[in-house]
């Protein structure tokens, strides 16, 4: 079994994952949260009167520089807002409502680049040679699934990761993600040699006579 390892550079969307704040009595909880591109946040009020504030310190006074802005009204239970993020970098946030910021009541937000599309492939050699033993695996990870996979340059893309009955030959093996970034690379299929014969007869010279021969 052959192995190949391809790897694409590019910042694309992980499978998204939701994550929830909680706010509360002059805290947020967890108060540094580190996400990935294409996660979402939500920030729900366990308590109190409470806002997100991204855009202006309410303890300083100082704008908040942080890649994107957000902010949500306060409100005294239930969800306060929910937020998408979709550049890498570093957010903070405070409760703007009252004493709140300077009570403690901060949070910040770690956003990092989602890992590169990758794709490893294993390959079955044909077994014999003309038959149509052959196989490709490809496994991809990164990117944003749902994946899906080819073996002709993108002609005909499948679901499956697996293709069989392959006959001897090269593939051109591509991986495309949801965001349609893709991966590709050529994959040789290889066979055992024919196996070729000449045969020589010799016949014997009469009847009954034990002289003949076969030469392979």
């Amino acid at each position: 079994m052959k192995k190949i390892f391809l790897m694409m550079f590019s910042c694309v969307l992980l499978n998204a994952t939701e994550w929830e704040v909680n706010a509360g009595n002059f805290y947020y909880s967890p108060s540094v949260l580190e996400i990935y591109v294409g996660d979402t946040v939500t920030w729900v009020n366990e308590g109190g009167y409470h806002d997100v504030n991204a855009f202006v310190n309410a303890v300083t006074g100082l704008v908040y520089e942080n890649p994107e802005n957000f902010s949500f009204p306060p409100n005294s239970g239930g969800i306060i807002g929910s937020h998408t993020f979709t550049v890498p970098g570093t957010y903070n946030y405070d409760c703007s409502v009252g004493n709140h910021a300077a009570n403690g009541m901060v949070g910040q937000i770690i956003v990092l680049a989602s890992p590169s599309l990758t794709s490893s492939i294993s390959i079955n050699d044909v077994s014999c040679f003309g038959d149509f033993s052959g196989e490709i695996t490809v496994n991809a990870s990164g990117g944003l699934p749902p994946y899906q996979y080819s073996i002709d340059g993108g002609n005909t893309w499948l679901s499956t990761n697996i293709f069989s009955n392959l006959s001897a030959g090269i593939y051109n093996v591509l991986v495309e993600d949801a965001q349609f970034v893709s991966v590709s690379t050529n994959v040789t299929i290889s066979q055992p040699l024919q196996i070729n014969s000449n045969l020589s007869v010799t016949d014997v010279d009469c009847c009954g006579a034990c002289n003949g021969s076969a030469i392979v």
